[in-house]
């Protein structure tokens, strides 16, 4: 019998220069390891946490079956509810996965093998774009949805989808009548950004009540609904790409070639920082955060950067940088994700 040691590239995928010309780096563990030239789906322990790395699997299906057959998946996103469901525990909690496939809404409880479609209480023969990438946000046990042309909230109490209707004020849209593409929630507030000919703009609900939507209320108060255009802050300078909610004091807004962040409420004092000129983020939701609050994302030159809290964006990804600039960032959507089990950034 032989015994070979076989050097596996723990520390990483460098395309920066040529093999021989690589110099050892350190690991995790403070050991110094080798990186390759290529690799596929290649982990760097096995499933027992091992260090004996190879080509595998990265993830696993959570459902064998699909949403629709031979079609995208337009989004993905998770609600949070209490009191229904199957699901149990000391507090109540069920967690549903929200899907979005052919413009229609499914959902999926912990334990299930198979999607349940929610039912269409909107009228339309499908409540969102067929086609398209759509962008979802909970707040208060539902979920809403940005599509750029549909206004629509799914209950997973009811499993089922209906049609938003304000309580107060109108929902944004341009003078063209189209709707804002881009949303999360930040301080109990939606927020919705991305209307095709009002780019600049930002849209908040009211706090904890994301069907107001009135700017200008008989009396003025800290939480009621504000957007851009109607307060002190103005427009942001660039057309907006992204939103990122860091805290509760500040929500990072990704724009094309620029970075700007929204540094308390609107309504009590806030005030709209560019960060930077230089470095934009692409469309949609490239971004993601780690349990220290460091943000990764991907620039609108398809680097990936690393911002601590308070700081200043750092670029991480020079290894594979002729990689990511194989991609035109209006051909593919992109999405990163953080792997608490192998304490990992995911770019997808």
């Amino acid at each position: 019998c032989c015994m070979a040691e076989v050097v596996f590239p723990l520390a990483g995928l460098d395309l920066a220069r040529a093999f021989g010309d690589q110099r050892r780096i350190p690991m995790l563990n403070g050991v110094y390891g080798r990186t390759t030239r290529d690799c596929l789906n290649v982990r760097g322990y096995d499933t027992f946490g091992r260090a004996r790395g190879g080509t595998r699997p990265g993830l696993v299906k959570y459902v064998s079956s699909a949403v629709v057959a031979d079609w995208i998946i337009q989004g993905l996103g998770l609600v949070v509810s209490t009191g229904t469901g199957m699901q149990t525990s000391n507090s109540g909690r069920v967690v549903t996965l929200v899907t979005i496939s052919q413009g229609n809404v499914y959902s999926l409880q912990a334990g299930a093998t198979t999607w349940t479609t929610a039912t269409n209480d909107t009228g339309r023969a499908h409540p969102l774009n067929y086609t398209g990438i759509i962008q979802m946000t909970s707040l208060n046990q539902k979920m809403y949805f940005a599509d750029g042309q549909n206004w629509c909230v799914f209950d997973p109490s009811t499993t089922t989808v209906s049609t938003m209707t304000p309580t107060a004020g109108s929902l944004p849209a341009d003078s063209s009548g189209n709707l804002p593409r881009l949303c999360c929630t930040w301080r109990g507030r939606l927020v919705y950004s991305g209307v095709l000919y009002d780019p600049h703009n930002f849209f908040m609900s009211r706090v904890s009540t994301p069907l107001d939507f009135d700017y200008f209320p008989t009396t003025i108060t800290p939480d009621q609904a504000v957007a851009g255009n109607s307060g002190a802050l103005g427009l942001v300078g660039d057309v907006v790409t992204a939103l990122v909610p860091l805290s509760d004091d500040r929500l990072l807004m990704g724009c094309d070639h620029e970075l700007h962040m929204l540094a308390g409420d609107p309504m009590a004092g806030g005030q709209i920082d560019r960060i930077t000129d230089s470095v934009g983020m692409a469309w949609g939701a490239p971004h993601c955060m780690d349990p220290s609050g460091n943000v990764y994302f991907l620039s609108n030159r398809m680097r990936v950067y690393r911002m601590e809290p308070g700081g200043k964006p750092v670029p991480i990804s020079q290894q594979i940088d002729k990689r990511l600039q194989a991609f035109n960032t209006g051909d593919v959507t992109i999405r990163l994700g953080w792997d608490d089990v192998n304490t990992g950034l995911c770019v997808f």
